[in-house]
């Protein structure tokens, strides 16, 4: 006798999934300033006990771009360095930081960001909307 399993995603209270997606003004010094798109997903997650663990990822131009760290500081929630890399390919490099707005979550990131090659730097911060 088979029986079939209704199976569901389940997240865990101690779990946090946002998107964040927003217009960005990026520098480069030999290509100058442009406003660009930019979205990434962020999620929290326990690791190890007392550690969170920080996924950030992010598509752009045909492929995906993942990045991992791990925060065992203790010192703030969901902040941290990170670098989002599809095989050999680096789409962001920098600082991360979940920071609480009049209207939910913001992502601010520092770092460079490649666009079609060209390293640009990057200061915004992404409006956030919580993945349930």
């Amino acid at each position: 006798m088979l029986t079939a399993l209704n199976c569901v995603t389940a997240y865990a209270g101690d779990s946090a999934h946002y998107i964040c997606s927003g217009r960005a003004e990026v520098g480069s010094t030999d290509k100058g300033n442009k406003v660009r798109q930019i979205s990434m997903k962020f999620s929290d997650s326990r690791y190890h006990g007392g550690s969170r663990r920080y996924d950030l990822s992010s598509a752009y131009g045909g492929k995906l771009f993942v990045g991992s760290t791990i925060d065992s500081s203790h010192d703030g929630w969901g902040k941290g360095t990170v670098v989002l890399q599809s095989g050999k390919d680096d789409f962001y490099r920098g600082d991360f930081k979940m920071e609480e707005r009049e209207a939910g979550y913001g992502l601010a990131i520092t770092g460079d960001i490649i666009f079609d090659g060209a390293v640009y730097n990057v200061k915004a911060i992404l409006p956030c909307k919580e993945l349930r």
